[in-house]
């Protein structure tokens, strides 16, 4: 498939990844969120800013996918060489698999304001996790 075969409807932080997330889907992964690794991004910056003007905003990179059970093995796998990297899969039926512990809350945007505390607008944990899967596996 032709990367600008699709592209036009991608938000601008998605086209920043897009050639990546080509060859994830290419391999076997189908991606259904994404964002890209953003580092003192100025906050008005119109491809990955947010919450107004004079502020920095940050980002992990960041990735949900569906994949089947062989291929999560080989992302596991690969993981245990990768300990800067966490990850999160639960299948349909509750089985949960992750290298971070049930109670852990990884933040995954934040963003440094004048005179305020960092605000923390995205994270990941157990709890809303289960609740997306429900929603992801309902649609799938």
């Amino acid at each position: 498939m032709h990367v600008e075969s699709f592209a036009h409807g991608l938000l601008p932080e998605t086209k920043i990844i897009n050639d990546q997330l080509v060859k994830i889907n290419s391999k076997g992964f189908l991606t259904i969120n994404s964002q890209p690794s953003v580092n003192a991004e100025r906050s008005d910056s119109p491809t990955v800013g947010w919450g107004g003007p004079v502020a920095y905003v940050y980002q992990k990179a960041y990735l949900e996918f569906f994949c089947s059970k062989e291929k999560l093995d080989a992302v596991v796998e690969k993981c245990k060489a990768l300990p800067s990297i966490t990850y999160m899969a639960v299948n349909k039926g509750e089985n949960w698999v992750s290298n971070t512990a049930q109670s852990d809350v990884n933040a995954v945007t934040w963003g440094v304001f004048p005179a305020k505390e960092i605000i923390q607008p995205t994270i990941v944990d157990l709890a809303s996790f289960k609740v997306w899967k429900d929603e992801a596996f309902g649609t799938w």
